[in-house]
């Protein structure tokens, strides 16, 4: 056999293990993301586990599907990371399949590297598959940043409410039900305290500043202005259907 078939062969062999077989709609990667590259000047949206087999009475999914117009209408990336391993246990349930791509995850992990500065999470149960979700979007957004030498990292993780959910439910008809108003101010602070779980809160290693929509809640995490900053926000379907084009910027 020729070296030039040695060759070709490696390559097929390569792609496989790295995007797997595509589906009709949309490219599958089967390494966690790590090869997919995405636009430097857009937001990217997450969903994790959409699916009626995690979310049960598909709570979120009307706000994901929301967003997934929102973010195509845009020409925004959309990541379904769904469960490859248990398809058919775990179909997913959102409205359009064709999306950016589909990485296969089982957990809410993934290798995926953010490489603007807005990260919209949605789907998963969010304090296990999409706190690892976003985890791991921070961390390599993060990194991305510092290898590009910017001198002040910035990452913004805008927290979908009606767009997640809970071992109970959809996650903001969860926090209403524990006296969250949010129409009141007053209520905010006890969100963000029901929430915490959730999020990756006490990493010294960034400052972590947290926002309801546009009102900023409190500070924490490392001291030195100089640390890569992570903005938290919680925000609905609907505030960033209604904020398009121009999106939340700091």
């Amino acid at each position: 056999m020729s070296i030039l078939v040695f060759l070709v062969l490696g390559l097929m062999v390569n792609a496989v293990t790295a995007t797997g077989p595509a589906t009709a709609q949309s490219p599958r990667f089967i390494d966690g993301g790590q090869s997919l590259a995405l636009p430097p000047d857009k937001p990217v949206l997450f969903v994790t586990h959409g699916t009626a087999g995690y979310d049960f009475g598909s709570q979120a999914k009307k706000g994901i599907d929301r967003l997934v117009r929102v973010f195509k209408t845009q020409n925004w990336p959309v990541l379904y990371l769904n469960d490859c391993c248990h398809p058919k246990e775990y179909p997913p349930y959102m409205k359009d399949s064709k999306v950016t791509a589909e990485i296969c995850s089982d957990d809410g992990n993934h290798n995926v590297t953010p490489v603007g500065r807005h990260i919209v999470l949605t789907g998963g149960n969010y304090d296990e598959c999409a706190r690892r979700t976003f985890t791991n979007a921070v961390k390599n957004g993060f990194a991305y940043q510092i290898r590009h030498n910017q001198a002040h990292p910035v990452l913004v993780v805008h927290y979908v409410l009606d767009a997640l959910y809970s071992k109970w439910g959809n996650l903001k008809e969860e926090l209403e039900k524990h006296g969250i108003d949010f129409n009141d101010p007053k209520s905010y602070l006890l969100a963000s305290q029901l929430l915490r779980q959730g999020f990756p809160w006490h990493d010294e290693s960034y400052r972590t500043q947290l926002y309801y929509e546009n009102l900023f809640l409190e500070t924490t995490g490392s001291n030195n202005e100089n640390s890569p900053l992570l903005i938290i926000r919680l925000t609905t379907s609907e505030t960033l259907e209604k904020t398009v084009p121009l999106f939340w910027e700091r």
